[in-house]
C-alpha cells in the first residue's frame, strides 16, 4: 500500500459518509497492475471492521462473463431478505436467456434497488464491481440505473476498470462522463508510484546498503515506471536470478545489466502482440531497438514501410496497449520500458546489431545528430566510432548542462574503448583529464588517479598543453579530497603562461575555450585560496585582479563574478555578514546572467549557510524563502553532480529546526559508504552535532575520524578543502569530550582550534570556542576563569553576528549566576536566551534554556514553576530523542522533589553522614557481597539499602554515589546546560575518547 496515502484517506472519508447514511459511486481507474484491486481490498477490510456489509462481483473476459455477471454474483452472495421475491421469480428459471427482455430488465433493476435498500437499512452496504472494462453492456446499463439512486442510501458502490483498455469505441468511454454528471461519481485515477514510494517499499522488504538501495530504486523506477505489479515481478525475478540475495542479516545487490524480463510480464506482452500481424510485430521489434521513444521518421526509414501500412501498424499497436503517441506528435513511446525490453530480448542478437547500425547511419545522416543516440547505437552495433560520439555526448553533458554525473559516465565508456589503443596515448590522456573534470565531486579519488596517469602520458609524449591541464586539475582534485593541492595549481598557471600560441590554442580547443586562459585559472585559484583558509592570499589576489579588471579592455563578467564570490567568502570569514551577503548575491546574479547556473548555485548555498542560518537565523521570513531556493538548488544542481541525498544541502536548517531524524537517517545509511566530496562538505558536521545531542557517540566519532583520522594534530594547511568544516568538527569533538568529562582530550582539540583560527584569522566560531574554553575551566574547578572566557565569548558575538551562539553564552553565564546565587542576574540572562531561542525558532535551544531556568527556579524554591519548565522541556526533548538533556531533566526533577520534601541543606534529608554512608556502601560492595563486610544477611542489607535509596530519591548505588560526590566535590558537578552530567568524570585517568565513552555507557 505504499504511495497510496491520499487515495486511502479519500476512500476512508467516503466510507465514513456512507456509514452516516449518505452513499455514492466511486470509480477507481488505472492501467493493469497499478494497484486497483489492492486498494479496494484494503477498503473492504476497513469496511468490514466498521460493521458494513460487503458484497463484491467481478467481470471477466467477454467469452466467459454472462450478462449481468458481476451483479448476479453480488445478488447471489447477499443475505436473504424476508418478503422480497426471489431472483428466479423475477427473471424466470433461465436468467441468462431471459435477462435481455426489456420488461424483465426493468423488473430486475427495480428488484435490485429494493434489495439494496433493505440490506442497507439493516447495516451500511459496500458494493464492489471489479474489472468493469470486461463488463457486458447490460451490466453497464444496470450500473447507470443503480448509481443515480445511491445518494439516498447508506450504500457505497466502488467500480474498478483499466483505463488503458478503454478506447474510443468501448462502452465505458461514453458511460464514465455520464456517471460523473448524473451520479456525481468520485473519480480516483491511480498514478504510477514515485521513487520515494518505491524506496519505502524496498526499505521495508530488504536491508540494503544505501548505494545498493539507490541503484535498485532507480532500476525499478526506470524499468517498471511505477507500476506496482511490474515492480513486484521484477523483484521476484531478481531474487530468483540471484541478483538480489541474502548476505547474513542483510541483502546484497549484484549488477543489474543482465536481468531478464519476468515471465508473467513477457506473457502479458505476448498476449497483446497477438492482436498484431506478423509483419507489424516485426516492425514493433525494430521500434524496440530504436529506443523507448521512437522517432517516426527514423522508424519508417529503417523499416521501409509504406505510409498506409505504417499508419495502420501504429494504430493497431496503440489499440493493443503496447505504445502510445508522444506529446511531440513526431514519435511514439512504449507504454512501459518492460514491454520494449521483452520485444528487444526476443530479437536475435545478430539482427539487433544490424538494426542498431542501420539506425545509427540514419541518425548520422541527419543535419544535427544527437550524440547520445548515435553513441548508443554505435556501441550496440560494436562500431569503433562509438568512442568519438561518447566523448561528444560527455562534452555536451558537461559544457551545456553541467550534468557532471552523465558526463563522467560517457567519458568512462569511451575510456574503456580507447584503453587498448596504444597509438592514441595523447588522446587517451586528454580523455582521462575530461573524466576527472566531470568526476571531481562524486569520484574524486578515481579522478586523482586518472590525472596522475594523464600527467605521466603528457611528460612521456612531451605534450605541454596536456601536462598543464592535468596538473591544474590534479591540484584542484587534491584540494577537493583534502590534500594540499594549491601548489600544483600555482605551478599549472606558470606552465600555462609559458605555453606557445599553438599550445594555448590546443588547450582552449580541448575544453571549448573555457577556463584555461591564465586569468580564469587565477580567478579560480583565488576561490580556492578563500575556501582553504588562505584569506590573506585571497584578499591580495582580489586587489590585483580588480586593478587588472579596471584596465582598458580587461573587464570580464565571469571574473567579476568570481571576485564578488571571493570577497563574500572572505567578508564572512572576517566577521562581516552584511558585506558577505551583498557580495554573494552579486556573484549569484552575475553567473545567472551568464547562464552559469552551477556557479550561481554555489554562492546561493554559501549565502544560505553562512548568512541566512549562521548570522541571521532570526530572519524567519528570509529563512523560509531561502529554504525554497535551496530545495531547487538541491534538485537542479546537486542531483547533477553526485548521487548523495539532495536533502544534505538543508542539513544546517534541519539541525536548527529540530528535524533531527532526517539527519540521523542519512548519517546511519551512509556511515560506511564511500563518500563523495560534496557529501563530506555538507553533511558530517551536522550529523556529528545531532549525534552528540542524541548520545549516538559512536556515529559521531566515526564521522569525526573521517576528517581527522589522526586526531587533533592535523595542521590547518593540510586540511585543504575541509578547512571550514574542520573548524566546526573540532568544536564538536571538544564539546563531546567535555560532555563526558575527558578534560585532557578536550583541551587538545581546543588548542588545535586556537591554532587553526590564529593561522587564518577566521572570525566565525571564535565565540563558540571561547565558550568551550569556559566549560573546560569550569570542569577544572576554575569558576572565575570560566566566567572570564564566557564574557569574552559574548563580546565576540558583537563583532560577528551569531544569535544562536550568543544564546548559548547567555545561558551559560546565567547558569554560573545561579551557581553563585546571583539569581536576578541569572533570570535576566535566561530571559534574553529565551528571546533568542524563540526568535530563531530553535526548539532544542529553547528546551535547554527551560532546563537552565528550572535550575534557577529549584534554587530559589519555586517548585511549581520549575515543574512547568521541566514539563515543557521534556516534551521538546522527547520528540528530539535528546537523551543526555532528558537525563539532566530527570535528575533536576528528582532534586526539586527532594528539596521540597527535605529542605535545601541535605540531599534526601539524610544529612552528610547518611548520604556519605550510602555512597560508600555502594562503592565498596555489590548487593550480594555486602553481608560479609557488615556481618548481616544479604536480604537485610538489601532491605536497608532499598530504604536509603528511597529516601535519597535514587534507584541504585550509582546514583547514591553521585549524591556523595555532590556533597564532597560540588564544583565538578556544575556544568553548562547543553551537556550531559559530568558526574561521569568520577572515572579518573581516562585519556582516550572511546574509553570515556565506554565508561559513560556503563555508568549510564
Amino acid at each position: 500500500m505504499v504511495g497510496r496515502e491520499h487515495e486511502r484517506e479519500l476512500l476512508a472519508e467516503l466510507l465514513g459518509m456512507t456509514l452516516q447514511g449518505r452513499g455514492g459511486l466511486v470509480l477507481v481507474s488505472g492501467e493493469a497492475g497499478i494497484g486497483k484491486s489492492t486498494l479496494v481490498e484494503d477498503l473492504l477490510d476497513t469496511a468490514t471492521e466498521q460493521g458494513a456489509l460487503v458484497l463484491a462481483g467481478g467481470c471477466y473476459d467477454l467469452t466467459t462473463t454472462p450478462p449481468y455477471g458481476p451483479w448476479l454474483e453480488i445478488v447471489r452472495a447477499s443475505p436473504h431478505v424476508e418478503g422480497l421475491s426471489s431472483l428466479s421469480t423475477i427473471l424466470g428459471s433461465n436468467i441468462e436467456d431471459e435477462a435481455g427482455s426489456a420488461n424483465r430488465q426493468s423488473a430486475l433493476f427495480d428488484w435490485a434497488l429494493e434489495l439494496f435498500s433493505r440490506l442497507s437499512a439493516d447495516q451500511p452496504l459496500l458494493l464492489v464491481l471489479e474489472d468493469l472494462h470486461w463488463a457486458d453492456e447490460a451490466s453497464l446499463e444496470f450500473l447507470r440505473h443503480i448509481a443515480r439512486r445511491l445518494h439516498d442510501l447508506p450504500a457505497m458502490l466502488v467500480v474498478t476498470y483499466r483505463s488503458d483498455e478503454i478506447t474510443r469505441h468501448h462502452p465505458l468511454y461514453a458511460l464514465v462522463p455520464m456517471l460523473v454528471r448524473e451520479a456525481a461519481a468520485e473519480r480516483i485515477a491511480l498514478q504510477p508510484l514515485n521513487e520515494e514510494s518505491i524506496a519505502n517499499w524496498i526499505r521495508d522488504a530488504y536491508a540494503l546498503a544505501p548505494s545498493a538501495e539507490y541503484r535498485l530504486v532507480r532500476y525499478l523506477a526506470h524499468r517498471a515506471e511505477g507500476n506496482p505489479f511490474y515492480i513486484k515481478e521484477l523483484m521476484r525475478t531478481l531474487e530468483e536470478d540471484g541478483m538480489l540475495r541474502r548476505a547474513g542479516d542483510s541483502w546484497e545487490l549484484l549488477r543489474l545489466d543482465d536481468v531478464t524480463v519476468p515471465i508473467l510480464l513477457r506473457q502479458l506482452v505476448e498476449t497483446r502482440l497477438l492482436r498484431l500481424s506478423d509483419e507489424q510485430r516485426e516492425w514493433l521489434a525494430l521500434a524496440a531497438v530504436i529506443g523507448h521513444q521512437v522517432m517516426l521518421d527514423v522508424w519508417q526509414e529503417v523499416a521501409g514501410i509504406p505510409d498506409d501500412q505504417f499508419g495502420e501498424g501504429i494504430r493497431n499497436s496503440i489499440a493493443a496497449g503496447l505504445v502510445e503517441q508522444a506529446s511531440d506528435r513526431t514519435s511514439i513511446q512504449f507504454r512501459h520500458a518492460l514491454i520494449r525490453e521483452a520485444l528487444y530480448e526476443d530479437t536475435m542478437p545478430l539482427e539487433r546489431r544490424s538494426w542498431h547500425r542501420q539506425v545509427a547511419e540514419v541518425l548520422l545522416a541527419a543535419p544535427d545528430p544527437d550524440p547520445d543516440r548515435v553513441a548508443h547505437h554505435l556501441q550496440q552495433a560494436g562500431d569503433d566510432r562509438a568512442a568519438e560520439w561518447l566523448i561528444r555526448a560527455g562534452d555536451r553533458a558537461y559544457y551545456e548542462a553541467y550534468a557532471l554525473r552523465t558526463a563522467t559516465e560517457r567519458y568512462d565508456a569511451a575510456l574503456a574503448m580507447l584503453e587498448r589503443d596504444t597509438a592514441g596515448r595523447i588522446e587517451y590522456g586528454w580523455l582521462l583529464t575530461r573524466y576527472a573534470l566531470g568526476g571531481r565531486w562524486s569520484r574524486a579519488e578515481r579522478s586523482a588517479r586518472h590525472l596522475r596517469r594523464a600527467l605521466e602520458i603528457a611528460k612521456v609524449e612531451g605534450d605541454r598543453a596536456l601536462e598543464a591541464a592535468a596538473l591544474w586539475n590534479l591540484g584542484m582534485v587534491r584540494v577537493i579530497i583534502g590534500e594540499p593541492g594549491i601548489g600544483d595549481m600555482e605551478s599549472a598557471i606558470d606552465l600555462v603562461e609559458s605555453l606557445t600560441t599553438d599550445e594555448r590554442r590546443e588547450l582552449a580547443g580541448r575544453f571549448r575555450g573555457r577556463g584555461f586562459a591564465p586569468r580564469y585559472l587565477r580567478a579560480l585559484l583565488g576561490v580556492w585560496y578563500a575556501i582553504c583558509g588562505h584569506y590573506q592570499m585571497a584578499e591580495a589576489f582580489v586587489e590585483t585582479s580588480e586593478r587588472e579588471q579596471s584596465g582598458e579592455g580587461q573587464f570580464d563578467q565571469a571574473i567579476a563574478g568570481y571576485l564578488h564570490g571571493i570577497r563574500g567568502y572572505v567578508a564572512w570569514a572576517r566577521g562581516n555578514p552584511e558585506q558577505s551577503r551583498y557580495e554573494y548575491l552579486r556573484a549569484r546574479d552575475i553567473f545567472v546572467a551568464l547562464g552559469f547556473q552551477f556557479h550561481a548555485d554555489i554562492w546561493t548555498l554559501y549565502e544560505f549557510q553562512d548568512i541566512a542560518l549562521d548570522a541571521y537565523p532570526d530572519d524567519l521570513a528570509g529563512r523560509e524563502m531561502r529554504e525554497r531556493m535551496m530545495k531547487r538548488v538541491a534538485d537542479q544542481t546537486i542531483s547533477k553532480i553526485t548521487n548523495d541525498p539532495q536533502r544534505v544541502a538543508l542539513f544546517a536548517l534541519l539541525a536548527i529546526e529540530g528535524r533531527w531524524a532526517e539527519i540521523l537517517d542519512v548519517g546511519r545509511q551512509y556511515l560506511h559508504q564511500r563518500h563523495s566530496s560534496w557529501f563530506l562538505t555538507l553533511a558530517p558536521a551536522w550529523i556529528v552535532s545531532v549525534a552528540r545531542h542524541t548520545a549516538n557517540y559512536d556515529l559521531a566519532w566515526t564521522y569525526i575520524n573521517k576528517l581527522f583520522p589522526g586526531g587533533p594534530m592535523l595542521e590547518p594547511s593540510e586540511a585543504a578543502r575541509w578547512y571550514r568544516e574542520g573548524l566546526h568538527i573540532q568544536r564538536l569533538a571538544a564539546g563531546i569530550l567535555l560532555d563526558i568529562g575527558d578534560l585532557d582530550q578536550a583541551r587538545r582539540w581546543l588548542e588545535a582550534q586556537d591554532r587553526w583560527l590564529d593561522w587564518s584569522g577566521h572570525v566565525p566560531g571564535r565565540a563558540e570556542t571561547r565558550l568551550l574554553w569556559a566549560r573546560y575551566h569550569l570542569g577544572s574547578g576554575n569558576v572565575e576563569r570560566a566566567r572570564e572566557e564566557a564574557e569574552q565569548a559574548l563580546e565576540l558575538t558583537h563583532q560577528a553576528r551569531q544569535p544562536l551562539i550568543q544564546l548559548a553564552i547567555q545561558r551559560f553565564i546565567g547558569e554560573l549566576d545561579t551557581k553563585e546565587a546571583r539569581f536576578d542576574d541569572a533570570s535576566d540572562r535566561f530571559v534574553e536566551a529565551m528571546r533568542l531561542a524563540n526568535a530563531c525558532a530553535a526548539p532544542f535551544e529553547r528546551a535547554l534554556t527551560l532546563l537552565a531556568r528550572a535550575e534557577l527556579q529549584v534554587a530559589t524554591g519555586e517548585s511549581k514553576k520549575a515543574a512547568l519548565s521541566l514539563a515543557e522541556a521534556e516534551e521538546i526533548l522527547t520528540a528530539l530523542e535528546a537523551r543526555p538533556a532528558l537525563e539532566r531533566a530527570e535528575r533536576l526533577r528528582g532534586e526539586d522533589e527532594r528539596r521540597a520534601r527535605y529542605g535545601p541543606d541535605a540531599p534526601g534529608g539524610l544529612g552528610r553522614a547518611g548520604s556519605r554512608g550510602a555512597g560508600e556502601t555502594g562503592r565498596q560492595w555489590h548487593d550480594h557481597e555486602r553481608s560479609p563486610g557488615i556481618s548481616i544477611s544479604a536480604r537485610t542489607v538489601g532491605q536497608h539499602l532499598g530504604s536509603i535509596y528511597s529516601k535519597l530519591g535514587v534507584a541504585n548505588r550509582t546514583e547514591a554515589t553521585r549524591c556523595t560526590v555532590e556533597e564532597e566535590h560540588p564544583d565538578c558537578l556544575t556544568i553548562p546546560a547543553d551537556t550531559a552530567s559530568s558526574t561521569y568524570r568520577v572515572g579518573e585517568g581516562l585519556r582516550r575518547p572511546h574509553d570515556a565513552l565506554r565508561r559513560f555507557h556503563r555508568s549510564n
